[in-house]
């Protein structure tokens, strides 16, 4: 067959005694479109969704999705115009603002079909810190509270309000301690908690008893 294109089944005809025309029709070579998806030190990122979209030659609407898993990805398309986009980000990275715009040729080289796309890690995260009576259904207001890293270096400091307390920014993996200094009147000083920053926004509550 031609250079891009797939050998054609052989076909039988019976000549009848009059002119008479026999179409062979080739079809298209499949391509192999490839992706590289990695964080920004060049390590495979796994649990990621990307979807190739766009139209091939013959006017068909064409959408495949995979997902990552430590190595590089495959799409096999023929020839046409295709975009690839992360639709789903794995929890822990930022989604990828690269997107991958191309148009696969017929006698294209599929060396020519490899993209990289990047992830950027994400190294902090927000915590809520939730202050409530006992039932832990009321936030309580007036209470002193600090959190505090490994170090003992203050990191906020704040007096509770009916509303809980948000703070941003803390480091993925490292661990703090949140420390009731005084409570309201007619409630007891909690004791510490400590936690560890997770990937996700979390919620740390911590409930003041009842003054005896």
């Amino acid at each position: 067959a031609p250079s891009g294109y797939k050998v054609a089944e052989a076909i039988t005809f019976t000549a009848n005694g009059k002119h008479q025309k026999v179409t062979m029709k080739d079809s298209y070579k499949d391509h192999t479109v490839t992706v590289k998806k990695v964080d920004g030190d060049g390590a495979y990122v796994s649990g990621a969704v990307l979807t190739l979209t766009g139209t091939d030659t013959a006017g068909n609407s064409v959408s495949k999705s995979v997902t990552t898993a430590g190595s590089t990805v495959t799409f096999t398309v023929q020839p046409g115009t295709y975009k690839i986009s992360e639709t789903t980000v794995p929890s822990g990275y930022t989604k990828a603002s690269d997107t991958a715009s191309f148009t696969v040729t017929s006698t294209g080289d599929d060396t020519d079909y490899v993209y990289t796309m990047v992830d950027t890690k994400v190294t902090t995260s927000d915590v809520t810190i939730s202050k409530t009576e006992i039932t832990g259904k009321t936030e309580l207001a007036g209470a002193t509270l600090t959190v505090t890293d490994s170090d003992n270096n203050t990191v906020d400091t704040w007096t509770s309000t009916t509303t809980a307390h948000k703070i941003s920014g803390l480091k993925i993996g490292s661990t703090y301690k949140l420390t009731e200094t005084t409570a309201p009147a007619g409630y007891t000083v909690a004791e510490s908690i400590s936690f560890t920053v997770g990937t996700s926004s979390q919620t740390i509550t911590m409930k003041d008893a009842y003054k005896d």
